[in-house]
């Protein structure tokens, strides 16, 4: 990662880890921020750098503020005490540039050591970044230490949005290294460590592409502005480097909710039908049940309420942070002479305009069936159908009982039992049912582009599928572990919302109830 602080970098990171493990690659994020944290004084690998350049090129290439060592009070013990203020990012103080400088290459070595001897797939190096300097450190140490087998891709992070970088920043004022400061303080320290890394920010530009040019196939890197509103690619090559490129270009921070329901129940579902055929299967791909199309009725109701709440919400939090930043600026500037009041026109509350509803359902009659009240009220929701989001295909056992699969195949009932009930999750991710069925891998790979198309769209979504399908629906979104893919149990009549926020996600789960037809939160596990 390549960035100032309060850029977004860290969320990015993880909404990116997020993705490639979904899709069944070995990564994990490496933060120097947290070693910096933990550390108590300057020791470590990193503290006995290489001791000669890989690359040959003359150090003044990328001199920079890195290396400036101005400070006529610089300490060189090692052992003073760190404080994490903003005097330790001064590119001035060289004291604190060593320091600086091993924790990064400590936890650098520690991602090099989980690719390299871990099974890793992919690391992100999780720091800002921001000389030229301290990006030729980075490349030579991991070309060094992979013997060039390991491949560099730069995503740097630029935020000139006033609104966005606010909201950034009251994030940082709540975390780990300011959350026991008084606001104000904690506010006025952080700015001067902006000012810090700003005086020597270097953003990647051609320079440093020419200088690449010839190394190893050159420089790859992205640069993401004002959170995906605008993204620039450079020298991008191989699958995975496509890959980030794609889901990057489809990022959205727009409040919003994502919903995940079951389909309603079906006959099929009533007498415990494995699967299902086609459309025009009439004996496996069967109407609702009077429960199913009762539910059907009252999901519709319920998500016109929920609207109603999420806009309630979105005003009270409007005003709230219309409130805070009036008060912070008023305690910063009132005196005792000079008192400050709020009025309400100064609030000048400003509310997004009222977010559209999309609907989502498979090509299956039980989730089409279930769209039918939906289909009725086109000015509150759009419908729309995909074969993506069809149930996992059971191939030979489509439209039998358990009972008639133990029996018909004994032989691959006694397989699916073994791996089934064992821990082996592996096994269980590549299991594919017999005569054209499908695994779990195979339904992660063709949802997809659908989890592209749900980063991309900006308004609220209701999703209405399948258990399998759903499983792995909020398998991302809540960055489960491997074994829920397989493992999840979701009752049938469930709704999930998910809301994304800056910091993660926040979700909860609702559960009809056909006695008082109505839906009621879960309590979470």
């Amino acid at each position: 990662m390549v960035g100032l602080p309060a850029r977004g970098k860290s969320y990015i990171t993880k909404k990116l880890i997020r993705y490639l493990n979904w899709l069944q690659y070995n990564c994990k994020i490496f933060n120097v921020g947290n070693k910096r944290r933990s550390s108590k004084q300057n020791h470590g690998a990193g503290s006995n750098p290489l001791t000669k350049p890989i690359l040959n090129h003359p150090e003044s290439h990328y001199n920079n503020n890195d290396n400036n060592d101005n400070n006529d009070n610089n300490d060189n013990n090692d052992n003073f005490e760190i404080d994490h203020s903003s005097k330790i990012f001064d590119p001035n103080n060289k004291s604190y540039l060593e320091m600086r400088e091993n924790w990064a290459m400590d936890t650098l070595d520690n991602l090099l050591d989980y690719l390299i001897n871990q099974n890793g797939t992919v690391g992100i190096f999780d720091a800002t970044n921001t000389t030229k300097l301290r990006r030729h450190h980075v490349y030579q140490r991991i070309k060094h230490k992979s013997n060039s087998t390991l491949k560099v891709l730069f995503l740097e992070s630029i935020c000139t949005d006033t609104s966005i970088l606010e909201r950034n920043i009251n994030l940082k004022l709540s975390g780990p290294d300011y959350s026991n400061l008084d606001p104000i303080l904690a506010l006025n320290d952080f700015k001067l460590r902006l000012k810090n890394y700003e005086s020597a920010y270097e953003t990647i530009d051609d320079d440093e592409e020419e200088f690449y040019e010839n190394i190893d196939n050159g420089l790859q890197y992205i640069k993401i502005i004002n959170a995906g509103k605008k993204i620039l690619s450079y020298n991008i090559s191989g699958f995975l480097s496509s890959q980030i490129v794609s889901y990057l270009l489809n990022f959205n921070l727009k409040s919003r909710q994502i919903w995940l329901s079951t389909h309603a129940q079906s006959y099929d579902d009533k007498y415990n039908i494995i699967g299902y055929k086609s459309l025009s299967d009439n004996k496996t791909n069967t109407s609702l049940t009077p429960l199913g199309k009762k539910y059907s009725k009252t999901l519709v109701r319920f998500l016109n309420e929920k609207q109603k709440e999420f806009r309630l919400d979105q005003f009270k939090n409007s005003f709230l942070d219309k409130k805070d930043q009036l008060l912070s600026t008023i305690k910063s500037k009132t005196t005792a002479h000079h008192p400050i009041s709020i009025s309400k026109k100064k609030l000048n509350i400003k509310v997004d305009n009222p977010l559209n509803f999309s609907v989502f359902s498979s090509m299956l009659n039980p989730t089409i069936e279930t769209l039918t009240f939906f289909e009725n009220d086109t000015d509150n929701y759009q419908v729309k159908q995909s074969k993506r989001l069809n149930e996992l295909s059971f191939g030979s056992l489509n439209g039998l009982t358990p009972n008639q699969f133990k029996s018909k195949f004994p032989l691959e009932y006694q397989k699916y039992c073994s791996i089934f009930n064992s821990n082996n999750i592996n096994e269980k991710l590549h299991y594919r049912f017999p005569n054209n069925g499908e695994s779990h891998l195979d339904v992660i790979n063709r949802l997809r582009p659908f989890i592209i198309e749900l980063e991309r769209l900006s308004n609220h979504v209701l999703v209405i599928s399948h258990e399998i399908v759903l499983r792995i629906l909020l398998a991302y979104f809540m960055n489960l572990d491997k074994e829920f893919l397989t493992d999840l149990k979701i009752p049938q009549h469930s709704v999930y919302v998910l809301e994304p926020k800056p910091y993660g996600l926040s979700w909860e789960m609702y559960q009809y109830d056909e006695e008082m037809d109505w839906f009621f939160s879960v309590e979470k596990d």
